[in-house]
């Protein structure tokens, strides 16, 4: 017997949906990001990979030090989360993961079941 559920919730702020974006890409390629991974990435995809985006994230009292976020960011590099230009210096989030990012509110339904 297949049992399925369905969910519809409105997310009102950008934030939001973009962590939940990334929260479900997570669960559905298994992928191994923290909560913190998570964390600093829904802040860049809001922010971008800017120096105001990485004082907001030292402002928001959820680390412990700017060296913590840094090795983060160092990490998410690594796994190709986030990309460097070679010829200017940039950096950017890659499109590893599959994020829309909308500036008005999302509505998402979402239906699991399994066979």
């Amino acid at each position: 017997m297949a049992i399925h559920i369905q969910k519809i919730q409105q997310l009102d702020s950008i934030y939001e949906s973009i962590k939940f974006q990334i929260v479900l890409e997570k669960f559905l390629k298994n992928l191994s990001l923290s909560d913190s991974d998570i964390e600093i990435l829904s802040v860049l995809y809001v922010h971008g990979v800017t120096p105001e985006a990485i004082t907001l994230l030292e402002q928001s009292g959820l680390y412990k030090n700017p060296q913590s976020i840094k090795n983060t960011l160092t990490k998410l590099g690594k796994q190709g989360y986030i990309i460097k230009d070679s010829n200017t210096k940039v950096k950017s989030l890659s499109d590893k993961l599959n994020i829309r990012v909308d500036k008005q509110s999302v509505l998402m339904t979402l239906k699991i079941g399994n066979r």
